[in-house]
């Protein structure tokens, strides 16, 4: 299928400074614009904010017009990129407490000695949840900077691009003067009276860091880790450039000469970058020495998977399967998904094109095969359907119906024909209800309650086990209701599901290790978390209970794999409190996760994702729920598996023993384990 196009729909905000020494970001600012000109960026789409036009005002305001700009379309692609220098320090901030910020030095905070404070992560996570709300989540953040603020980007001299003492310590009084309104709605919404009963009992790092995993407003790929440097250089005695920017042009550039632009996901183009850095790094390691390195890429965010520049597949948003693939039969296309997604082989796929910017329906799609071994599935509707480049398909499974017990006093609202209507939207069926919801009375079995709500006037939706916490809605609308159901029927349809290849046991061993900071005696250098030798690990067993005391304590995951294959690994986190499924790993390359006898770790070491916290939510002394890994011999799409968790206060959006020889290992499959997060007892030792 043809995926060639002349022009991308894309915004891009450039911003680059020299100060202090350093030489690589204006003149890569400049490339960086022409690079994405030719891949089919309007030059008129591009803005460059570089040297002296660089003031923490002119970025902020340039972030915050992007929301009002009438020329950027809602869900286009929009681009920011900053190189220059970077600085974290720690302080206080209403409603979170103290963080450690990573920080980008605007070019008058760099000229004034530090009396114009800095731009800090949580101001730009604000700026970028604005901007998310108005023009869409398509957002890719590209940081070319350290956030040591000891850091030189020149591998001969160490000192060069050193940061002034004065620039190393912030006015929190006049950063909270500054900042304080636009952290405002950010705090809002983080921190409201309503965060205990949404919050979940697993987390990540500060929802105000860049590098926060949860984050939706966009995808974060960064030069290096919080504690690593950037470094330039130059080529054959050419102007300098940043190891990560040439990279990043250099992967720009390969995709479009592979005709792949269009294709290309943000983990894809992710891969490229450390792919084009790690030649650089073994080249200028033979020049200058294999200790004068140490920068490794990391991509972080909820939206990941998503193509860079093709038309986001709105309404379906995060649940649109692509790209598809033409095969020799004009009838007969190939998705990147398996049962790892859900597939069965009674399910259908919706498959939509765009026309004119608009999407139209192409009909429904039956399965034909499912390839396990390539993560495929063969679909076709038996007619000649010409697809574009931008065409998506959606999966409608139709999993055993969810038992639900109804209070009587509202079967008003479930016969209704609006709610009838709106809950198979999101369900994506044309089916009725009663393949997907049973309804039965009161007294027997059912997996959830739905009751009237005395103390809201809305409705109370909880599970009949009585381990998690209810969801009380506020009202009782419609489309409140429709949301929390759709969500619970997928919600239990992923998490119960097995997916299995034989009766092979599972090939993974699955852990928990407490995390220490490995320079835990230097504050202006924060070292590499580590495994903490003192603390014995937490072993997770497949459909067994692991029990986990709350602790503010950082966690890593540590999956090793026993098998002879080597697997992709994908791991979730499964919430019953807010039916919310989380991805917490997802493979950042299009290379296997972990080979055969190896060992892949979350949290820590090079996966690039954040660790882990275990909490209990206020009021609660368990908090239960589920890790979920899929594992696979090939690569497949499963990022249409999570879900955002129900939130009571908003309408939701659509959803959206062994014998004497070797046993095989098996080509994919999951397994569930089941954890618990339980108060600490007074008085207990950490």
């Amino acid at each position: 299928m043809s995926t060639t196009r002349q022009r991308i729909p894309a915004y891009a905000l450039i911003i680059a400074i020299n100060a202090h020494n350093l030489f690589a970001p204006e003149p890569d600012a400049y490339r960086l614009r022409d690079t994405l000109i030719q891949i089919g960026i309007p030059e008129h789409c591009i803005q460059l904010l570089v040297g002296a036009q660089a003031t923490r005002n002119a970025i902020i305001q340039h972030l915050r017009s992007i929301t009002k700009n009438p020329n950027i379309l809602k869900d286009a692609p929009i681009i920011i990129y900053f190189a220059g220098h970077g600085l974290r320090q720690s302080f206080r901030v209403p409603g979170l407490g103290t963080i450690n910020a990573e920080c980008i030095m605007p070019f008058d905070t760099l000229s004034t000695g530090g009396q114009v404070p800095p731009i800090p992560d949580i101001t730009l996570s604000a700026l970028l949840g604005e901007i998310a709300n108005e023009k869409g989540d398509h957002i890719m953040l590209l940081l070319d900077c350290c956030h040591s603020g000891s850091g030189s980007r020149d591998v001969e001299n160490d000192n060069r691009g050193k940061l002034p003492e004065g620039l190393l310590n912030i006015d929190q009084e006049e950063l909270m003067n500054e900042d304080g309104d636009i952290w405002s709605g950010f705090l809002q919404e983080n921190d409201s009276p309503d965060i205990g009963r949404k919050s979940r009992s697993i987390t990540t790092s500060n929802p105000g860091s860049f590098r926060y995993q949860g984050i939706k407003s966009h995808v974060l790929i960064s030069s290096c880790r919080e504690y690593e440097q950037s470094f330039e250089y130059s080529k054959d005695r050419q102007v300098p450039t940043g190891l990560f920017t040439s990279a990043l042009m250099d992967a720009l550039q390969d995709c479009q000469e592979l005709g792949v632009i269009w294709d290309v996901t943000y983990t894809g183009l992710f891969y490229r970058i450390k792919s084009f850095m790690h030649d650089d790094i073994k080249d200028l390691q033979k020049q200058f020495g294999r200790d004068k390195f140490n920068q490794t890429p990391q991509c972080e965010g909820y939206n990941r998977e998503r193509h860079v520049f093709a038309t986001p597949a709105f309404p379906h948003r995060g649940h649109a399967i692509a790209p598809i693939t033409a095969t020799g039969r004009s009838d007969h296309y190939v998705l990147p998904v398996s049962s790892l997604a859900g597939v069965r082989p009674d399910s259908e796929f919706e498959i939509h094109d765009y026309s004119r910017g608009q999407p139209r329906f192409k009909g429904h799609f039956r399965v034909l095969n499912i390839d396990e071994n390539h993560g495929t599935t063969t679909v076709s509707n038996g007619q000649d359907v010409r697809l574009g480049p931008d065409a998506y398909a959606v999966l409608c499974v139709l999993p055993p119906p969810l038992y639900v017990e109804l209070s009587p006093s509202l079967h008003s609202i479930w016969t209704h024909p609006d709610f009838q209507s709106d809950l198979k939207k999101r369900l994506n069926s044309n089916y009725s209800l009663d393949h997907f919801i049973a309804l039965v009375r009161p007294g027997h079995t059912s997996k959830l309650r739905i009751s009237h709500s005395t103390s809201t006037g809305g409705v109370k939706v909880e599970a009949t086990d009585g381990r998690s916490r209810p969801i009380v809605l506020r009202d009782q609308r419609i489309r409140r209701i429709s949301d929390t159901l759709a969500k619970a029927v997928m919600f239990y349809y992923h998490l119960e599901r097995q997916v299995i290849s034989s009766h092979v046991a599972s090939p993974l061993d699955f852990r928990a290790f407490e995390l220490i900071d490995s320079a835990p005696n230097d504050p202006q250098y924060p070292g590499a978390l580590m495994r903490d030798p003192g603390r014995e690990p937490i072993n997770f067993q497949p459909n067994e209970e692991t029990r986990i005391y709350h602790s503010n304590a950082h966690f890593g995951l540590f999956i090793k794999n026993r098998g002879g294959h080597a697997y992709y690994i994908y791991v979730f986190y499964f919430d019953p409190n807010d039916f919310s499924i989380t991805p917490i790993y997802l493979p950042p390359t299009d290379e296997p996760s972990v080979l055969p006898g190896g060992n892949l770790t979350i949290g820590y070491g090079n996966s690039g994702a954040p660790p882990l916290t275990f909490t209990v939510a206020r009021g609660l002394s368990t908090d239960p729920g589920f890790f979920k890994i899929f594992y696979s011999i090939s690569p497949s799409e499963v990022g249409t598996i999570k879900q955002d968790g129900v939130d009571p206060n908003q309408h939701g959006d659509p959803r959206p023993g062994m014998p004497y020889y070797q046993q095989a290992s098996p080509p994919y499959g999951s397994g569930l384990y089941p954890i618990a997060v339980l108060s600490r007892p007074l008085g207990s030792r950490h």
